[in-house]
C-alpha cells in the first residue's frame, strides 16, 4: 500500500493549495476587482482615451499580453518547448495573463462601447476572459489542485481506502461510523461500474453522497465522544484524536468526492474547450482588424 506518488496526492487532496498560495491569489483577484471597480467609477472622468496617452499603451500591452496567451497552448504541444520550465508555471502566467490582459483593455476602452470592429473585440475578449474563469474551475475539478497533475480514478480510490483505515481509532469504528462509510463507498462503486454514468445520475448520486458525508461528520464526533468516555481520554487526548479524525474524514471525502467527480468534469472540460478555442480565435481575429482599422483608417 505504500505509494508515494499517492502519498504526495494525498497530501494535495487535504491541503488544497498551500495557504501562502492562497492568499496571493485572493490579493490578487481582489486587487483587480479594486481596480476595476475604480475605472468603473471614473470612466466619465477622461481620464483615459483610446487613442492616446496612457489610454492608448494599455491597449498595446493588453493586446500583447492576450496575444501571449497563445504560448500555454504551444508550450503543452510542441516538443521542442517542453524543457522550457515547469507547465505549472506556464499555467500560472496564462492564468495572470488571461486576467491582466483583459483588465488593461477595459481600461484602454474606457469601460465603454465605441465604433462596431471595436465592440466586437471588446465582445470577443469578454467571452474569451468569461469562459477562461469556467475552465480554471473545470481544470482545478480534474487535476491534485490548481497547479498539480490529472488525477486518476486509480489514485483517488488508493487515497480513499488508505485514509479510511486510519480513521480506526479503536479495535472497530462504531456501527453508525463503519454504516456510513460503507454507504458512501457503495456510492462511489456504483459511480465506478457506470461508464460515462449521464448527468442525472452523477447529480443523484453525488447529493446522496454529499448528505452521507454530513451526517458522518456528526457521528464521527458523537462516536469520538463515547470512547472518550469508555477509555477515559483525557481533555488533550480527545482533542488530538478528533483533530487527526478529521484531518483523515477530510482526507477520505476529498478523494472519494474527486472520485465521483472526475468522469462528470473531464467530459465538461472537453465541452469547454470545444467552446473556448473558437472564442479565442474569434478574439484575435476582430483584434486584428480592430487594430488594422485604427491605424489604417
Amino acid at each position: 500500500m505504500n505509494n508515494p506518488v499517492a502519498g504526495s496526492a494525498l497530501e494535495t487532496l487535504q491541503l488544497s493549495a498551500p495557504r501562502r498560495r492562497s492568499v496571493l491569489t485572493l490579493v490578487f483577484f481582489l486587487l483587480v476587482a479594486w481596480a476595476l471597480y475604480r475605472g468603473w467609477i471614473l470612466r466619465s472622468e477622461g481620464y483615459l482615451t483610446a487613442e492616446r496617452g496612457v489610454g492608448y499603451i494599455l491597449g498595446i500591452v493588453g493586446a500583447s499580453m492576450m496575444l501571449a496567451l497563445l504560448l500555454y497552448p504551444v508550450r503543452k504541444h510542441l516538443r521542442s518547448l517542453r524543457n522550457f520550465g515547469a507547465i505549472r508555471y506556464w499555467f500560472w502566467a496564462h492564468m495572470v495573463l488571461g486576467v491582466l490582459g483583459p483588465t488593461l483593455i477595459l481600461f484602454h476602452a474606457n469601460f465603454s462601447f465605441g465604433s462596431l470592429n471595436s465592440n466586437v473585440a471588446l465582445v470577443c475578449m469578454l467571452l474569451v476572459a468569461s469562459s477562461g474563469i469556467i475552465g480554471r474551475f473545470l481544470y482545478s475539478r480534474i487535476h491534485y489542485g490548481l497547479y498539480g497533475r490529472r488525477a486518476t480514478q486509480a489514485e483517488l480510490s488508493l487515497l480513499a481506502r488508505q485514509n479510511r483505515e486510519k480513521l480506526n481509532w479503536g479495535e472497530e469504528l462504531d456501527r453508525e461510523v463503519s454504516a456510513g462509510l460503507d454507504l458512501l463507498d457503495q456510492v462511489t462503486a456504483r459511480l465506478a461500474g457506470r461508464d460515462r454514468a449521464s448527468f442525472a445520475v452523477w447529480f443523484r448520486e453525488t447529493r446522496r453522497a454529499r448528505a452521507i458525508r454530513n451526517q458522518l461528520k456528526k457521528n464521527i464526533s458523537r462516536s469520538l465522544r463515547r470512547r472518550a468516555t469508555d477509555v477515559g481520554w483525557s481533555g488533550a487526548d480527545f482533542r488530538s484524536h478528533r483533530r487527526d479524525s478529521i484531518r483523515y474524514l477530510k482526507g477520505y471525502f476529498a478523494a472519494s468526492q474527486k472520485f465521483q467527480e472526475l468522469d462528470f468534469y473531464a467530459r465538461l472540460f472537453a465541452l469547454w474547450h470545444v467552446v473556448h478555442l473558437p472564442f479565442f480565435y474569434m478574439m484575435i481575429l476582430a483584434a486584428v482588424v480592430h487594430v488594422v482599422a485604427v491605424h489604417v483608417y
